[in-house]
């Protein structure tokens, strides 16, 4: 197996060193996130708006598709029955969908 650093100029103490100095960063900073009270609160605030944004975006995304899955059965069936009357009910959910869509886009941000 050929060595990946042979015949260059690259020193692997450079590397650790930029990783290390990343994580002296990182440290730094949740220090200084915890220690002040006026930066800990809004962080914690952020940080909980952020996963209830995702699991809504989730739960939405979910109801939007087992809808949709049955609402295309049920106009898969009624074409059969009445091809005007499933045009009409895929315009006016279509529309619905959107208009929920909206609402759903709306609240997220």
């Amino acid at each position: 197996m050929k060595n990946i650093f042979e015949n260059k100029n690259v020193d692997c103490k450079y590397f650790f060193g930029k990783i290390n100095n990343s994580l002296d960063n990182l440290k730094n900073k949740v220090i200084y996130i915890f220690s002040n009270k006026n930066v800990l609160i809004p962080t914690i605030y952020s940080i909980l708006f952020k996963i209830i944004n995702s699991i809504f975006t989730i739960i939405t995304g979910a109801i939007t598709s087992v809808v949709l899955s049955q609402l295309f059965y049920l106009i898969k069936s009624l074409w059969s029955v009445n091809p005007l009357l499933s045009i009409f009910l895929l315009t006016i959910s279509s529309i619905i969908i959107f208009m929920i869509a909206v609402i759903a886009h709306a609240l997220n941000s």
